[in-house]
Parts: C-alpha cells; structure tokens; sequence
C-alpha cells in the first residue's frame, strides 16, 4: 500500500494501482487551478461560489437553470451532486467517489481511514481547489 498526503488529505492506494480513466480531466484540473472559480460548499453553485463538481458541470456545458432564489444554480437537474446523465458519472459517481480500493482520511477530522471518500467531502472540508486538483491527477488518468 503507497501513503500520499496532499494538504490535510491522506490518501491509501493499493499495491499496483492502476488510475481509471477521467474525460476531460486536464482541462478540469487546469480550471481549478486557474483561480477564476470561487470556491463555495454544500452545492455545485451557490452565489457565484462553485463545489469542485460544479466547476466541472460549468466546463461541460451541462443543462443548468437560473439561480433560484436562494442563489443555487442547478446542473442537469441536481444542486448537489452530478446527475446520472452526466458523462463523467461511471467514473466518479454522483459525489465523485474516490475510486475502488482508494482509502483516505482527512487530517484534523477523522484518525480512520475509508473507503468512502468523496472529491465532495474534500471540497465541503475546505480542502483547495488546488490540492483537490492534485488529487485528481494522482487517482486519475485523463482519457
């Protein structure tokens, strides 16, 4: 098992990892890394303020309705996760889950490793857009 820390994420890969495919993963990593997104939590868009899966959505061109009152913007339906519909969902689910095999932990919030880790989690745990990027990049391969 190989341990990588990146910020106050730990990640756990397995013996021989192999990295599953990512559409359009560099041009997403390089969005989160340019600095034109705000990063928000608990929503793919709220008041102009983006979850890392939202910044993807918006890199997609995926369906999305007006701010509601409340200032969330909706992708393909969903305020708070990706929809089935959307491309990248066979690789990384509704909440971009780590994938199988993959344990973490975030320091300061959990002592425990699991394997239920999410690029969501990270995101509403106020882990940089930049170091989720790296996080992509090291769990993922660009397809």
């Amino acid at each position: 098992m190989t341990e990588i820390q990146i910020g106050k994420v730990i990640l756990r890969l397995p013996d021989g990892y192999v990295k599953p495919p990512l559409p359009g993963l560099k041009k997403w990593t390089d969005a989160l890394r340019s600095g034109r997104y705000a990063q928000g939590i608990n929503y793919l868009c709220r008041n102009g303020s983006y979850c890392c899966l939202g910044v993807l959505c918006e890199l997609q061109g995926r369906p999305r309705r007006p701010a509601r009152s409340d200032g969330v913007v909706v992708f393909d339906g969903q305020a708070q996760s990706l929809d089935g519909i959307n491309p990248v969902t066979k690789a990384l689910r509704s909440a971009g889950d780590l994938p199988r095999g993959v344990l973490c932990r975030i320091d300061g919030l959990s002592n425990e490793f699991t394997d239920a880790g999410s690029l969501a989690e990270f995101n509403d745990a106020k882990v940089s857009f930049n170091d989720i990027a790296t996080i992509i990049e090291t769990l993922w391969e660009d397809a």
